[in-house]
Formats: C-alpha cells, structure tokens, sequence
C-alpha cells in the first residue's frame, strides 16, 4: 500500500511534463520594430502564414515603432520567457543602436535568445524618378556643390540606412543632411511628395516604387547586381570601394525562453524559409534567405556588433542628430 502513491507520482510526471512544454497552446506574438511595409514587417507575415499552420496557432504581428526599434526590443527584452512573445531583430536596434547608446535597458546579447536569422536584405540609394540626379555621380557632384543641404533619409537614427548613409559621405566625400523618419514609409511618402531628396533604404521597401516608375535607384550596396533590378549597378561598379551594406531580420525570443520552445521555433521557422513559395516571394524582393541555428546566429551578431562598432568610431555618427 506504501508504494501506490509513489507508482501514482512516476506515472503522473510525463504527464505534468507534457502539459508544461504543450507549447504553443495560444497564439504567437510577433513584434516588429518598425511600421507595416519595411523588410522586417515583410519577412515576418510571409513566413507568418507558414508558421500558422505548422504551429497550429495563429501568428499575430505587432508593429511597434519608435527609437529605432528600441521601444519594441525593450518590450521583448521585458517579456516572459515563453515562447509567446518574439522579435523580429534587426540590424539597427539589434546590432547598431547598442554601439551607438550607453543608456539603452537591455543587453544585446544577453537580453535575448536568438532564434534564427532569417534573410539579409542590401540597401539602395534612390530619389524621385523626376530628380535631376540621374547618376550616382551627378549626385555626388550636387553635394559638393551645395555640402549639408541635400537631405538623405532613414528608418531612423542608429538604423542600418542611417549608418550604411555616413558610410557613404565618407567614402565620398560628400556632405548629406541625415534625415531620419520613424521608419521606411514615412520617408518614402516625403521622398515622393518632392519634400526629401534622396533615400537610403532597403531593397524590399525600394523595388515596389522602382517598378511603379516612381523612383529611380542611383545604386544597390551588394556584391553583384540583382536579378530583380539588372539595370541598377552596384555601388562597387561605381568605384565606392568596400561598399557592402545589407540590413538583416530575424527571430529572437526572451534570453531564457525554454530550449525546446526555441529549437521548434527555429526549426518551423526554417521550414518556412526554405518553402518555394516564401523563398521566391524574399528573393523577388531583393532579400536572400540566411537561416542557420540559434548558435549561428549568436556569432553573427557578435560580429555584425564588432563591425558596426567600428563604422560609428570612424564616422563620428551619434544617436541623434
């Protein structure tokens, strides 16, 4: 009789087990650092509509601009560890803001348990399809006609088009007003209103304007050319020698969201990926799917933090202008 209750306990634990790594049993929160329509917002509902099924919960994004991002990594950083509240990191809040701010409330590598790394997207320098700059070297030449009165604009300051911006006026030469927008869209919208001359941006926000005819592209900062604009050189092509700049997506949860919870997350997320379908969708938008482990992306950041450490040393940029 004395051994009953504990063959009940050693039954009763797989059980207790089950129930407590059942996850997901809701739906899944994702948090974009940015408003709808930019490369992380993108990536995020395209392999959302993979994730759902393969959860069998919904995936529900969050856009929560603001700070370069800072507000919603914070707001991930801050969440509970269960797998049901995810970032959308990015090259900027994730790996630029913390080389560039000495107050920010979170660590960027210990903050957070890295999931996967989703896809890299390069970055294009384009203006209104009107605009007398009809090369990347009459816009230079503008610049230096008229030094600080050309505004560039980004996705905000500390953002991947904020530095990839000063990188460029250094490697030019040049002198161009940063102009940093709470975003891609809003700065699209004053681009196109005449109101901002040039952009830096992603290729994922910049290709729908260049095939509405409502932009022209003065340069794409990747190795070779894209199949999705052939006729845009690259920024090497032009002589910007070193002139590789791509911003980067992908999934991090709370630093000690369970192993298991992160290894399915990364492995539905991988399946997603590598699905034909999403991948033709990125790749037609100009962004090369990454994927990888968690520990992949672990070093990748590292590294991208070593990198973006030495561009603001050598730029001067600061966090606001």
């Amino acid at each position: 009789m004395n051994r009953r209750p504990l063959l009940l306990a050693a039954l009763a634990t797989p059980l207790l087990a089950t129930r407590a790594f059942a996850w997901p049993d809701r739906a899944v929160r994702v948090v974009i650092p940015y408003p709808p329509g930019g490369a992380a917002d993108t990536t995020a509902r395209l392999i959302g509509e993979t994730m759902t099924r393969s959860l069998g919960q919904n995936w529900v994004v969050d856009n929560r601009p603001g700070a370069n991002g800072a507000i919603a990594t914070e707001h991930v950083a801050n969440s509970p560890a269960d797998g049901y509240t995810l970032l959308m990191a990015n090259l900027g809040p994730n790996a630029i803001n913390p080389v560039m701010r000495t107050n920010l409330p979170f660590d960027a590598v210990r903050s957070f348990a890295p999931i996967i790394l989703a896809n890299k997207v390069p970055l294009a320098l384009m203006v209104r399809a009107d605009h007398p700059a009809t090369t990347l070297a009459r816009l230079v030449a503008m610049a230096r006609e008229a030094p600080g009165r050309i505004g560039y604009g980004s996705a905000g300051n500390g953002s991947a088009s904020h530095l990839g911006g000063e990188m460029l006026k250094v490697s030019l030469n040049m002198d161009l007003l940063h102009v940093p927008y709470r975003g891609d869209a809003p700065g699209i919208t004053d681009l196109l209103s005449g109101a901002l001359a040039t952009m830096l941006t992603t290729t994922v926000s910049a290709l729908p304007q260049l095939r509405a005819g409502r932009v022209r592209i003065l340069g794409v900062a990747s190795a070779e050319r894209l199949s999705t604009m052939p006729d845009v050189p690259t920024f090497l092509e032009q002589g910007v020698a070193g002139y590789e700049v791509s911003s980067w997506n992908g999934l991090m949860a709370p630093a000690a969201t369970p192993r298991p919870v992160i290894e399915r997350l990364n492995l539905e997320a991988g399946r997603a990926l590598r699905m034909p379908e999403v991948t033709r969708r990125l790749e037609g938008l100009g962004a090369a799917p990454a994927m990888g482990t968690p520990e992949d992306f672990v070093t990748f950041l590292r590294a991208e933090l070593d990198r973006w450490a030495e561009v603001v040393r050598v730029s001067g940029a600061k966090a606001e202008d």
